[in-house]
């Protein structure tokens, strides 16, 4: 049987990441908050987690930004 990899639970700060990234915050928290939880993946977002959404060759997480939001 395989080990379970834990949930992501890294702190950040959501005025440092879009000012680190030159990102642009869409939805969800505000700035000068944080959370716990980075993710590119929507299905695995929680409350005060963070999904990044990322362009691949076969998906683009953008089209998750909605279920990610939810």
């Amino acid at each position: 049987m395989a080990t379970p990899i834990p949930e992501n639970q890294a702190p950040f700060d959501v005025e440092q990441l879009v000012r680190r990234t030159s990102g642009r915050l869409l939805a969800g928290g505000t700035r000068g908050s944080g959370g716990a939880g980075i993710t590119s993946d929507s299905r695995a977002v929680r409350p005060g987690s963070l999904f990044v959404a990322l362009r691949g060759e076969v998906h683009d997480g953008h089209a998750f930004l909605a279920a990610a939001d939810a």
